[in-house]
């Protein structure tokens, strides 16, 4: 921090005012501010500046995903990804079926298809209810990350499918091409798979000739199938 000519207080680095930088705020991943290189990083430090300093640095750091169910876009079908797919997250699923009406069997809600499970999660945990659990709230932070501030204050979830409509109509391409724009706004390097080879559906991505797919994302043996 400086106190006289180029002085630019620390607490304007992390972009958020420092009434916001607590343990309730969402911490979201940004480029570093300021380059590692800068003459800037050498410059002592306030102790009344170390809390921006110190939120500054982290949300600046690329994370790795230790564990995920993600799988590449050369997998096809296997990679799962649009709001449909957030929407029908088991997590999502099991609060739904807490106030779930009678009717609704989970025999009659798995017999649907996607987009129904997904019409149903919306309609009971975003529209009639208020979304203040966890899993509403990650889908709804998602969102916001990917700028569809407007089509969630207008509770647009046919809009929101357009959005992600336009990166399908390009086909392989377009899905990499979001892949790659989630992993940039997540602030995340790779993300480790979970991988069943032994399961037919995938083992066809990687025999005879493994699949090529991006460095995004490590591969890892899922044990429970040999345990079991």
């Amino acid at each position: 921090a400086y106190i006289n000519g180029l002085e630019t207080s620390c607490q304007l680095i992390a972009e958020v005012p420092i009434h916001a930088q607590d343990s309730v705020t969402p911490l979201h991943y940004s480029v570093a501010s300021i380059p590692a290189n800068s003459s800037l990083m050498n410059r002592k430090v306030r102790a009344a500046d170390i809390h921006s300093v110190v939120w500054s640095e982290v949300r600046g750091q690329e994370v790795i995903d230790l564990h995920t169910h993600l799988l590449p876009p050369s997998h096809g079908a296997l990679c799962l990804w649009g709001i449909d797919e957030m929407l029908t997250y088991h997590y999502l699923v099991s609060e739904y079926f807490m106030t779930a009406p009678a009717n609704v069997t989970p025999e009659a809600f798995f017999a649907m298809n996607k987009k129904q499970q997904a019409d149903l999660i919306w309609e009971s945990l975003f529209i009639q209810r208020s979304p203040i659990s966890e899993a509403t709230r990650g889908v709804l932070t998602t969102l916001q990350a990917l700028g569809l501030q407007f089509e969630i204050d207008n509770r647009d979830l046919d809009a929101i499918r357009r959005f992600y409509d336009g990166y399908r109509e390009e086909g392989l391409e377009g899905v990499e091409k979001f892949v790659a724009e989630v992993y940039t706004t997540a602030g995340v390097k790779y993300a480790i798979m979970t991988n069943i080879p032994f399961d037919s559906a995938e083992a066809q991505h990687w025999r005879p000739v493994r699949k090529e797919y991006p460095g995004t994302f490590k591969s890892a043996l899922r044990v429970d199938p040999l345990l079991a």
